[in-house]
């Protein structure tokens, strides 16, 4: 048999190619060609939270970063991009409490999580609860002689704190400080609020309804005014005299009474008249009353006036 020499050389041609494709096959195409996949270890890569539970917060955001080693191909490691490798935990159906979640990893097609470092994190999720906190003005440090600070006004005087569970109940007292040190006239300002804990920790985690608030300080020169007594009413039986007199106190040795108010009004008060009713009095007693000052000014001192009714007896 006569062999053509042109077919010798389309066989060897078909021999050639079919050696070629059986190497492509077995190195490119092949699910047991493991010895083409290449490893690469990611570090620093942020854990993401997903499907948090509708009315639930987590304690504290889960701090650290995830060492992430990856498989695939050389070619597509090279091109492996941060924002291409996600590494969460899913809170989906998960209740308030303490929980052990594993680590998930979403890559890209060709790519397989190898490890992951940590495995497992511990999350604990609290109940979002809102409770309404009085915002209070508080003066610090004494205002000069001769100077009341009257009760201030805070718009708006309270605010709706909301936030998990845990972090709400330790939250510290909203409170604004001003320092009263040398003030002589009435203050009005605007203060910012942050949520605090007990030790002057910020809360980040817990909202406020209100990020500010206004605020008015009051501040009234003071006068000291003579007290005078008057009686109003009649005695009881056949009593026909009563007299009034101040016991004197202590603190309060000159018997006058010391008002703040602002400077107009206060430059038409000459004394602080007390009323005192003596309807049906039949016998000498002692009264504690607290006067009443007018519209606009305010009682300094002394608060209570210990009043002596003595009843003159008929001959």
């Amino acid at each position: 048999m006569r062999i053509n020499r042109t077919d010798i050389g389309t066989h060897i041609l078909a021999l050639v190619l079919a050696l070629v494709l059986w190497f492509f096959v077995m190195y490119t195409q092949s699910p047991t060609g493991v010895v083409e996949l290449h490893t690469r270890r990611l570090s620093a890569v942020t854990l993401e939270v997903r499907n948090r539970p509708v009315g639930l917060t987590l304690v504290r955001q889960p701090t650290g970063a995830v060492v992430l080693t990856v498989r695939g191909p050389r070619q597509v490691l090279d091109g492996l991009k941060a924002q291409d490798v996600v590494v969460y935990l899913d809170l989906a159906g998960l209740n308030e409490g303490t929980h052990q979640l594993g680590v998930r990893v979403a890559l890209p097609s060709g790519v397989e999580a190898v490890s992951s470092a940590p495995t497992r994190v511990e999350v604990a999720l609290d109940q979002i609860v809102s409770v309404t906190l009085p915002v209070k003005l508080l003066l610090e440090g004494s205002l000069p002689a001769g100077y009341f600070a009257p009760p201030n006004q805070v718009t708006p005087s309270s605010v709706v704190v909301t936030g998990g569970r845990s972090a709400v109940a330790r939250l510290a007292p909203l409170v604004i400080r001003l320092d009263a040190s040398g003030l002589t006239n009435s203050l009005a300002a605007s203060a910012e609020l942050h949520p605090l804990d007990v030790t002057g920790q910020r809360l980040s985690d817990v909202s406020l309804s209100a990020a500010s608030v206004e605020y008015h300080q009051p501040v009234y020169p003071t006068k000291s005014l003579p007290i005078r007594l008057e009686t109003r009413g009649q005695p009881g039986g056949d009593i026909k005299n009563v007299r009034l007199e101040i016991v004197s106190a202590p603190e309060s040795p000159s018997l006058q009474a010391t008002l703040a108010a602002p400077p107009d009004i206060l430059h038409d008060l000459t004394e602080l008249v007390i009323p005192i009713d003596v309807t049906g009095v039949t016998a000498s007693t002692t009264v504690e009353v607290t006067p009443s000052v007018p519209l606009g000014a305010y009682l300094v001192a002394p608060p209570l006036v210990k009043v002596r009714v003595i009843v003159d007896s008929p001959r």
